[in-house]
């Protein structure tokens, strides 16, 4: 199995031409996904990166993660 993968803009006619690379064998078939919505994932990223700098931001994590603990630990006690 080969996967390529290739970023792009959406053209203002919405039409995308797809060069299948010679590796591939005709009539083999293949999956072809669009995504969109990249640039929303990689600023969620870079945010939580933000986040694990942020000592508000860890305090509450740490309350939360208190908050559960012995939550978590009830189904164990059998």
């Amino acid at each position: 199995m080969e996967t390529v993968r290739q970023t792009i803009r959406v053209p203002k006619n919405h039409e995308v031409r797809i060069k299948i690379p010679e590796t591939i064998k005709e009539n083999d078939s293949i999956e072809v996904v669009l995504i969109s919505g990249l640039e929303d994932k990689k600023r969620g990223l870079e945010e939580l990166k933000k986040a694990m700098e942020d000592k508000l931001f860890l305090n509450d994590l740490n309350e939360c993660m208190d908050d559960f603990k012995y939550v978590d630990a009830e189904g164990l006690e059998e």
